[in-house]
């Protein structure tokens, strides 16, 4: 089996590393023409779940470095005035669980986190255009097939 994945964004990426670890033959489209391209906003939130997805899906050392590259948590709940004087301030929780806790990074780091790994299945500079349907003389059911890559400017 071979998977096309088509957007190298979060759960593009995080995707193609879980199929790949799991033996499968996988490549993905993204529409940017290098690693670095676009603006990709400021900051992300990944949730307890997203955690686990990356946990699971990215090599331990990959998964790590996410870790570290997530802002702390906020020690401190900050009430203030429109003047900007402090009303109140309550300590929070520290969230020092890996998984089990929100975590914020920076949009650009995680993307390079994960196309760390698989420049060889990434496919830059690829515009989805369209998809087809295809039965083979071995399968009489349709299958979803996608035009082989072409020029730079699309698929």
């Amino acid at each position: 089996m071979h998977v096309l994945i088509i957007g190298g964004g979060t759960g593009g990426m995080c995707l193609a590393h879980g199929l790949r670890h799991a033996g499968v033959s996988v490549a993905v489209y993204e529409r940017d023409r290098t690693r670095s391209d676009g603006l990709h906003g400021y900051r992300v939130g990944i949730d307890p779940t997203g955690n686990r997805a990356l946990q699971q899906c990215l090599p331990p050392e990959l998964f790590a470095t996410f870790i570290a590259t997530c802002a702390r948590s906020p020690r401190y709940f900050n009430v203030l005035t429109e003047k900007l004087r402090f009303t109140a301030t309550i300590p929070l929780r520290a969230d020092t669980d890996p998984v089990d806790s929100e975590r914020s990074v920076s949009r650009m780091t995680l993307r390079q986190v994960l196309f760390t790994g698989m420049e060889d299945v990434v496919l830059f500079a690829k515009t989805f255009t369209h998809s087809q349907r295809a039965t083979t003389a071995r399968s009489p059911r349709s299958s979803p097939t996608a035009p082989a890559p072409s020029s730079a400017s699309g698929m």
